[in-house]
Formats: C-alpha cells, sequence, structure tokens
C-alpha cells in the first residue's frame, strides 16, 4: 500500500484499520510520512485512542524533522496534544530532546510536566539537571516528587544541595523521595551539607537533617536522636531507633537497649529489626527478650530477624516460636527453621525440631 493510502487510512473508522495503518507508516519512515503524522496529529480529537499510536510512530521514527515538529507541538492549545508530543519526545530520548523536554517542563499542565521529569532522566544528559533541580520545587506536589526520585536515580552530587534544601517539603510522599535520594547518593558530600541542615533555624529541618545523617551513619547525630528516643510522637521514636541502628556505635547500642519496653509495637518492632542487622551473641539475646513481647507483629518480626541472622543459636531461640498462639507467628517460626536448616546444613548441627 502506498504512503499516501496509509496516511488516508489513519482516519479509517475501523480502529483496527487505523493502527495498522499508523503501524506500518512508523516502520516506513521518511519525511512525507512525518509530515502526515504530525499534521494528523494534530487534527485528531482529544479523546482520540489514535493520538498515542501516531505519538509512538514518531517516537519510532525519531531524527531532527520529527523533533522539531514534536516541539512545535508543546504550543498547542489542546493538552492532550501536548501530552502525547512529549510521550513522543520522551521515546525518542538522547541529548536531541532535551530542550523541547525542558520546554515541556513549563508546560502549565502539571501531568505534562510530570511526564518531561522522567523524560530528562532518561535523556542521561547533564543539560537536564537544571531543569530536575528546578522541578523539586514545582507547583504541584506529583512533579515534586518524581523529579526528587528521578534525581536519586541519577546519583548525582551536584543534586545534594537542592535536596538537602528541599528538607522543609510539606507533602509527606514528596520528602519519603527527597530523602531516599540523599540516602542513595549518599557520601561525604551529603554528610557535610546535611550537618548544615541539622543546625537550621526550623525544627522541621533539623530533625529530618539528623535522621538522614543517623541513616548515612554518621555518629554526630548520636545525641540527638537518643534525645528523640523519648519523644511523645511514635513516629519520631521509630526514626530515632532505625537510625540510632545505622550508626552503631556502642552508645548508639547502649540507648537502644533502653526502649525494648517503649510503649509502642511500632518502635519495638523497629528495635527487633535493628538488633537482627547487629547480629551479635548480645543481640541474639535482646531478640530473645523481644521474643516474649504481648504484640504479635513483634514477635513475627523477631522471628524474621532470627531466620536472617540463620546461625545455630538463632534457631535455638526459634523453636520455641513454633508453639506460640498466633498463626502467623507459627507458620513463620517454622519456615524459618526450615530455611536455616537448609542452609546450615553442612555446618554446625542444629537442635531438633520439636514440631
Amino acid at each position: 500500500m502506498a504512503v499516501d493510502d496509509l496516511l488516508m487510512a489513519i482516519n479509517n473508522e475501523d480502529l483496527e484499520v487505523a493502527c495498522h495503518a499508523i503501524y506500518a507508516l512508523g516502520r516506513i519512515g521518511g519525511n512525507q510520512v512525518i509530515d502526515g503524522l504530525l499534521r494528523t496529529l494534530q487534527k485528531t480529537d482529544s479523546n482520540s485512542p489514535n493520538q498515542h499510536h501516531i505519538a509512538d510512530a514518531l517516537g519510532v521514527i525519531g531524527g531532527t524533522r520529527t523533533i522539531v515538529g514534536l516541539q512545535s507541538l508543546l504550543s498547542h492549545e489542546d493538552v492532550n496534544i501536548r501530552s502525547v508530543a512529549t510521550d513522543s519526545l520522551c521515546l525518542i530520548g538522547g541529548e536531541q530532546v532535551v530542550d523541547g523536554l525542558l520546554l515541556a517542563l513549563q508546560d502549565p499542565d502539571p501531568e505534562v510536566r510530570d511526564r518531561a521529569v522522567y523524560g530528562l532522566w532518561r535523556t542521561e544528559s547533564d543539560r537536564a539537571l537544571p531543569g530536575l533541580l528546578a522541578a523539586l520545587r514545582d507547583s504541584d506536589s506529583a512533579v515534586r516528587e518524581s523529579a526528587a526520585i528521578v534525581l536519586g536515580f541519577m546519583k548525582s552530587e551536584d543534586a545534594i544541595e537542592a535536596l538537602v534544601a528541599s528538607l522543609d517539603e510539606s507533602d509527606p510522599l514528596v520528602y519519603r523521595g527527597i530523602s531516599a535520594s540523599l540516602i542513595s547518593i549518599g557520601g561525604q558530600r551529603a554528610i557535610d551539607c546535611l550537618w548544615l541542615a541539622a543546625h537550621d533555624s526550623s525544627p522541621k529541618v533539623r530533625w529530618r537533617a539528623t535522621v538522614l545523617l543517623g541513616t548515612l551513619g554518621d555518629s554526630r547525630a548520636t545525641d540527638r536522636l537518643i534525645h528523640a528516643l523519648e519523644h511523645q510522637d511514635v513516629f519520631i521514636r521509630q526514626k530515632a531507633v532505625m537510625a540510632l541502628g545505622k550508626i552503631k556505635t556502642p552508645t548508639a547500642i547502649k540507648a537502644l537497649l533502653q526502649v525494648v519496653k517503649d510503649p509502642s509495637s511500632i518502635v519495638r518492632c523497629a528495635v527487633a529489626e535493628v538488633f537482627g542487622e547487629v547480629g551479635t551473641e548480645s543481640a541474639l539475646k535482646v531478640l530473645q527478650f523481644l521474643g516474649r513481647d504481648p504484640d504479635n507483629s513483634v514477635r513475627h518480626t523477631v522471628v524474621y530477624q532470627l531466620e536472617k541472622i540463620g546461625n545455630s543459636k538463632a534457631a535455638e531461640i526459634l523453636i520455641p516460636f513454633t508453639k506460640d498462639h498466633s498463626y502467623n507467628v507459627r507458620d513463620r517460626a517454622m519456615e524459618s527453621l526450615k530455611k536455616i536448616r537448609t542452609t546450615q546444613e553442612n555446618r554446625d548441627p542444629l537442635p531438633p525440631s520439636q514440631d
């Protein structure tokens, strides 16, 4: 079928025929096809499924002519056309689409901006970074969250200052992305910036920076985190426990011993996780103590941590859990014992099963 016929078939009432025509045109390529697809895209109805098929075909064809045409559509009055044009640029990728995606990052519609964020990441271009850093302060929280996540994927130390400057973020999902990215990037530069933020005038910023310092293993945060173990907010106590567990200094571990009887099971579960990571003989004693906790979730956490430690002593402590009154704890304990026996069968003999 000739290109002219295929271009006409795009508007066929039979969607299957139209899709096949678009697919074929995408495989053929060439200036006539590019111009025809761009013209058709401009005129398609907002609800037309052909928009996305055309965008995909243009993305497959790529090239300078396609990119220029798609960039011109980024100022179209129809947000759906701007959106699919952005998708096409994302599909083409590479240095050549950065300018177009930076333009899309200024679009009045947040969904278009969000698509542009991920497209900029996939270009792997240094020129994308300033736009992504600016997106951390976008008016839409979903765009800010995407920018934070993408910067973590990039692992660029040049993003650290902007991420730390965004610790005042009010949306919890965006903050989670920011903190995850700072942890992912890590390094001395992140620690130095966070130490400065730990002395910020904002209590929220100071606390968040302190927790992240602990998570990155900076012992300078120890005293503040220990103090936070007595905070009335259960989630602050939980975060302090986890951060101290990353520091792992004798002072930090000693402080954690004081919260095995915290009134919240959330905090006690966090303590179990920390000592499971420590895995020493004394840590096993703490897990054994927490194994008598009245809360099922704490005992279940203990069982899982004993499984991770996976030595003969951990298996010995696990045996009583196979008689636990909670089915979930019993079931997890039996599975954990089986896994330990499988991995340790050629090592020290394990105590006999009582199930």
